[in-house]
């Protein structure tokens, strides 16, 4: 499991390897100031109804930030300017939070990981297809191969912090 410490060495090795100056964050362009809105969108995912939990969970989901086109959908032409920057955090209740990346696999679909390799990637089902709006639901494959619904209650700007 990716520690925020991890991420945040995880993007410094990013900015590296990219050549990026100090005006760069995952090869985005930021301000002198310490906060910038950025074309990103953080999208908030709860537990839908399931059968343990009948009324749905806010103690159980995804945070995570990802670029969206003017329609909703995840912007894959833009991710790879903004992958260092695309975090997940999943919290689940009574279990610390795991934090990882958004990643856009080369066979076009999208997954939650944790740590290196893909044997703890959340895969998410057509997530390329959602329409992110306040209301939606979206499936994801879990650790333990149960795909759980998930929706969603909250879209907005992502800020990158310096």
């Amino acid at each position: 499991m990716y520690d925020v410490l991890q991420v945040g060495r995880i993007l410094d090795l990013h900015q590296r390897q990219a050549g990026a100056d100090a005006g760069t964050i995952a090869g985005l362009r930021t301000s002198s100031s310490s906060e910038q809105p950025m074309s990103l969108k953080r999208i908030r995912l709860e537990l839908a109804r399931t059968p343990d939990h009948p009324n749905g969970s806010s103690d159980h989901g995804y945070e995570f930030v990802a670029p969206l086109d003017a329609k909703g959908h995840l912007d894959s032409s833009a991710w790879p300017q903004a992958k260092g920057a695309c975090t997940v955090r999943r919290f689940w209740a009574r279990s610390p939070d795991e934090h990882g990346l958004l990643i856009h696999r080369r066979n076009g679909s999208w997954a939650f990981s944790y740590e290196a390799g893909d044997d703890d990637d959340e895969p998410i089902f057509r997530f390329d297809k959602h329409n992110f709006t306040v209301g939606e639901y979206v499936t994801v494959t879990e650790h333990d191969g149960v795909a759980r619904p998930f929706r969603v209650v909250d879209i907005s700007p992502a800020l990158i912090r310096k």
